[in-house]
């Protein structure tokens, strides 16, 4: 299927969701209001959104953490799957305590670190500050590389 995505804006009264597919991949990324996320007691349940989700847009669902970046909720609440999930990555459910959400692995050799469900390199990037580092999968190796720049030009009629 086609990968979608739904403009929610930035608003503490929603809750973001994740459609995967039957490989696990994100194919696309909705909200809801928080009130639709609502028990009969008045607290927030996770199923009440997938629900509602699976009954107007079919498929799995799974909640993702707008606030959560590389397993921290940056406004000190509990993160939630490592990272806000985006289109291409991965549910990995086995991870975590909640599972995680883990963008596309950039190179062939590269292993999931299941602890911080990153991709890392068999070989730890050289630790020289004055010197920029690229991956050559080729060599399986870290290699310089020229830093990138921006290239000024004068526009057209100026």
């Amino acid at each position: 299927g086609q990968a979608t995505a739904q403009w929610c804006g930035i608003s503490a009264n929603m809750a973001h969701f994740a459609k995967i597919n039957d490989e696990n991949e994100v194919v696309a990324v909705h909200c809801l209001d928080n009130a639709a996320l609502l028990d009969d007691d008045g607290n927030e349940s996770s199923e009440k959104g997938v629900a509602a989700l699976e009954r107007m847009h079919g498929g799995t669902w799974v909640q993702t953490s707008y606030n959560t970046r590389e397993g921290v909720h940056l406004k000190g609440g509990t993160p939630l799957r490592f990272r806000y999930a985006g289109i291409g990555h991965t549910y990995y459910p086995d991870i975590g305590t909640e599972g995680a959400f883990v963008p596309r692995k950039p190179h062939p050799s590269w292993a999931l670190d299941e602890d911080s469900a990153q991709w890392k390199p068999p070989v730890e990037m050289p630790d020289d500050p004055d010197l920029t580092f690229g991956w050559d999968e080729e060599s399986v190796s870290w290699v310089e590389v020229e830093p990138a720049g921006h290239i000024f030009t004068d526009a057209p009629g100026g």
